[in-house]
């Protein structure tokens, strides 16, 4: 978009709850975006807590007051918002209000977060009045849009799905820091006792009571975890004495750090009458805890992998699935959630903004020729922020681009076609983490493309190097760090391998020697043909005699082997290969490499690394050599190097240009 969009968000209450939770990842995941502004239409005496400077709470406690209207109308003047976006259904009214009597052009979007699904006869007749003036509609799963078509006769077009987000920064295994068996024993959880868990509000619709009255059938070892509050409080309390269960049920209350409940589980039992999409179901998945729930459709018809299904409101049956689960479910899970995380999630909403707006953006994605698997790790990487990928383009080819208007990141290594270049006017282009090789200076330094950086400045380099050469030349070029800086972790287990990544032998036998573990050799190209034997058999064998020696490592001998032997690699089955590296790499111990697209992407996967080279000073290192451990062949084989002293952690240097790299990417996309 060519200007940015002032959006305001309007909530009935910061209290605790799914919708609340949504918000608040909106907000913290942006906060440092200005122009998004949250209205709470009421006080919480609970409240969840957001970082972001454009809170406001309307300073009432009451429900039903209309008095919020008249300072939304001032907020909204004062900062011309141009969307209203609407969660809950007091705040849907004041959102129809507001466009109906003042703001006639202002666009409406309703968020259903799950009241379609409690057939309330006041809800839905609004939304049967309302929806002629509502722009789109957001359900939180496929099951929720099927209902509002079928109860609201909301056409198709009108409604996007946004399944809710996972943060897995946050809800992620290997962020347990505490002794789980010491927290379980303050508890009174005894180690032989299987831990059952509840977590929500403690209302009549989570269904809390059914759990507690399956628990006299069962004939193990238990406790049983209650984390939440609610009005139902004192029934389930009174209820546990009086089928004389007290004795394994704990009451937690309210629970801020939800991670720390997760972690003492064995099970998580999820017994709603209704849902819409619950968050819960994913955040334990993301943690590796094994689910119950009933076959509500919601929960039916999602795609968690480590769940079973019992009857709703079936007390006997949900017994039969906890003594199945005791008994017959190993846990040995591995973390099925890919997407849905929060960063993605931020990018389709704005996706949506965009086309309540009229904007029809289109996105593309570089591809390559070269069977490095760093150039594919590139475009991982770039993807993370894209809404859609629209379309590939050609890396080495950017010129002869003559498709529709569409953003391209452009990142990495430039270029082995700089004839190629400049970019096709279709290409809007953001320039970050961008290097210039030797080969190119002398068309990407030419007075036509010196005019082509000028019109797009400000310049983000990979390298401190591409930031000089371009600052000579007078254009508006800063050190930006690697796009690859900005991979998330996908919450893989760690399985204790350590890795080396096209290592000198010399260092590989060092290692060896010194290390206890599973050592795995592997090499950063996408082996195809006799390929394989060029990165391989020559490197293990034929170096070892000194002419081959010189031969093997000779560029131009590498390049008319790949050219020459090397098929074709389909375009897909490189990112899956990328994805199966990206995959060893955040599993593993730590990682020893030569490659610097190996180290950082280690880096921002939070995997120790160590990069290791016979010549540090290659100016495609300048700006990012601190970034990691480092040493050049010669130290590292050194007696006096002590590596075993860093093998456990990296510097932390990136982690300022990562989140500023985050930011640069997601304004590019929302048009700021």
């Amino acid at each position: 978009m060519n200007k940015n969009i002032k959006i305001l968000h309007i909530i009935d209450s910061l209290g605790l709850g799914g919708a609340q939770t949504v918000v608040k990842g909106i907000f913290e995941n942006q906060e440092n975006n200005k122009d998004i502004f949250l209205f709470a239409l009421r006080k919480k005496k609970i409240t969840t807590k957001i970082k972001h400077n454009n809170i406001i709470i309307y300073f009432s406690f009451k429900k039903y007051s209309l008095k919020p209207l008249f300072e939304l109308i001032n907020l909204i003047k004062k900062e011309n918002i141009e969307i209203l976006h609407c969660h809950l259904f007091r705040s849907q009214i004041f959102g129809f209000l507001l466009k109906f009597f003042w703001f006639k052009n202002i666009k409406l979007i309703f968020h259903e977060h799950g009241k379609i699904f409690q057939n309330n006869f006041l809800y839905n007749i609004f939304l049967k009045i309302s929806k002629n003036y509502v722009d789109k509609f957001i359900a939180v799963s496929q099951i929720t849009k099927k209902r509002l078509i079928l109860k609201i006769n909301i056409k198709e077009d009108k409604i996007y799905v946004l399944n809710n987000f996972i943060d897995l920064n946050k809800f992620n295994k290997n962020n347990i820091k505490w002794d789980i068996n010491e927290e379980k024993r303050k508890l009174g959880i005894v180690d032989n006792e299987f831990t059952i868990g509840f977590v929500g509000r403690l209302v009549k619709l989570k269904g809390c009571e059914y759990l507690i009255r399956a628990l006299p059938y069962l004939n193990f070892p238990y406790k049983v975890i209650i984390a939440g509050d609610g009005p139902e409080r004192k029934k389930l309390e009174d209820l546990v004495k009086k089928i004389g269960v007290s004795d394994k049920v704990i009451f937690l209350g309210y629970v801020e750090n939800i991670i720390f409940v997760y972690s003492l589980l064995d099970v998580l039992i999820l017994p709603s009458l209704r849902e819409a999409s619950p968050m819960i179901i994913y955040e334990s998945e993301a943690i590796n805890v094994p689910i119950i729930a009933s076959d509500i459709p919601s929960i039916a018809g999602s795609d968690v992998k480590n769940i079973l299904l019992f009857k709703k409101k079936d007390k006997l049956d949900l017994f039969k699935k906890l003594t199945f689960l005791k008994y017959n479910y190993k846990k040995n899970l591995e973390n099925n959630i890919k997407k849905n995380d929060l960063v993605s999630y931020i990018i389709d909403l704005f996706k949506i903004y965009n086309i309540v707006t009229g904007d029809t953006q289109r996105y593309s994605l570089l591809k390559y020729s070269t069977n490095n698997i760093g150039d594919e790790i590139q475009s991982i990487a770039a993807n993370q922020f894209l809404p859609s990928i629209d379309c590939f383009i050609d890396r080495d080819n950017l010129s002869k681009y003559n498709g529709y208007k569409t953003k391209l990141i452009l990142n990495g290594w430039f270029s082995h076609k700089p004839e190629n270049w400049p970019p096709s006017n279709s290409i809007d282009p953001l320039f970050v983490s961008f290097h210039i090789s030797q080969v190119a200076y002398k068309n990407f330094l030419s007075e036509k493309s010196i005019k082509y950086f000028k019109l797009h400045e400000p310049i983000g380099c990979r390298d401190l190097n591409t930031v000089n050469i371009l600052k000579l030349k007078g254009v508006d070029a800063y050190f930006s760090g690697c796009l690859t800086l900005t991979l998330k972790k996908r919450g893989f287990i760690k399985d204790n391998k350590i890795l080396l990544v096209d290592v000198d032998e010399n260092i590989a036998n060092k290692i060896r020697k010194e290390l206890n573990g599973q050592i795995e050799e592997i090499n950063h190209y996408h082996n195809t043909g006799l390929l394989f034997l060029k990165n391989n058999l020559l490197k293990k064998y034929l170096y070892k005699i000194d002419f081959l020696k010189k031969i093997g490592k000779s560029k131009l001998i590498g390049n008319i082997i790949t050219k020459i032997i090397s098929p074709k690699t389909n375009d897909l089955n490189k990112i899956v290969r990328a994805n199966e590296v990206l995959e060893k790499y955040e599993k593993a111990k730590v990682v020893f490499t030569s490659r610097i697209h190996v180290a950082l992407p280690c880096l921002a996967l939070g995997t120790p690394v160590f990069f290791i080279k016979k010549d540090l000073d290659d100016p495609r290192f300048s700006g990012l050599i601190n970034f990691f451990n480092h040493y050049t062949n010669e130290e590292f084989l050194d007696d006096s190097c002590d590596f075993l002293k860093k093998i456990n952690e990296n510097p932390k240097e990136y982690l300022k240009f990562r989140q500023e790299l985050t930011d640069r990417c997601q304004n590019f996309i929302k048009g700021v």
